[in-house]
């Protein structure tokens, strides 16, 4: 993206959002870049008002103004319970893995994380299910908006873990403990001719797990490495570090 197209950008930004959320301009563009390109699952909105209207305006006249198109899909702009996320319809009921992700049970009770069986997309099927129904069903080539209200037994963790793609998604029936559990933290970056390393994705892992883990991580990796290898416009890097934290947060 050229100097001027960007400068139209970051005005647009402002425009929607004000002149202090102008500082956040790269990295914004950058997600949904990402999105609309297949890149990245989902993003979800994490460092902007929660307010759907003020998205849609920033998306509608940024595709007007041709920063940004959308070629043989649509995109959705999805409101689950109080939350926002961002979604190409080229999402389908297997994430970017290609494969089901592997559930870890991070329950307060036994207290010790656990790998446990793909059961647990049973869990969240139904959801899954209702949003790639509302998201598909949706105009072609178009910016439309869903909502979805999510029932309080379905594990919004899990749910959020799907849809953003991760190789390895938390579980856990009532409240989740993991406390002064050593972790380690994946995160992949993505780097253009706009910004070096952004960061794609971003999730941990039990240490004590990554023997049992380590291999479906390596392949998640890998495939995201190969979809790098078909294009120019991006490439991409790998980190892994140990944290600890008083309690694991989702």
């Amino acid at each position: 993206m050229s100097e001027e197209v960007y400068g139209r950008w970051q005005g647009i930004v402002q425009q929607c959002y004000g002149k202090k959320f102008v500082g956040v301009a790269r990295r914004l563009w950058m997600d949904v870049w990402c999105v609309i390109n297949g890149i990245k699952t989902a993003w979800l909105v994490d460092y902007l008002p929660l307010n759907e209207s003020k998205l849609y305006r920033l998306l509608e006249e940024s595709m007007l103004r041709g920063i940004f198109t959308l070629q043989g899909h649509s995109l959705a702009i999805l409101t689950l319970n109080s939350d926002l996320l961002l979604i190409s319809t080229s999402i389908t009921l297997v994430n970017n893995a290609g494969s089901l992700p592997t559930f870890v049970d991070i329950s307060e009770k036994p207290g010790q994380p656990s790998v446990i069986a793909n059961c647990m997309w049973e869990s969240i099927e139904a959801t899954i299910q209702s949003i790639q129904a509302m998201v598909t069903a949706g105009p072609a080539e178009k910016l439309f908006s869903v909502h979805l209200t999510v029932p309080s037994h379905v594990n919004l963790c899990t749910v959020f873990g799907w849809l953003l793609g991760y190789p390895i998604v938390y579980w856990f029936d009532g409240s989740a403990q993991c406390t002064m559990e050593q972790l380690l933290c994946y995160s992949a970056s993505v780097s253009n001719n706009l910004v070096t390393d952004h960061e794609l994705y971003s999730f941990t892992i039990p240490e004590c797990l990554h023997p049992q883990l380590s291999s479906f991580i390596d392949k998640w990796m890998e495939r995201l490495q190969d979809k790098a290898k078909t294009t120019d416009q991006y490439s991409l890097k790998f980190y892994n570090r140990p944290v600890t934290v008083q309690q694991l947060v989702l």
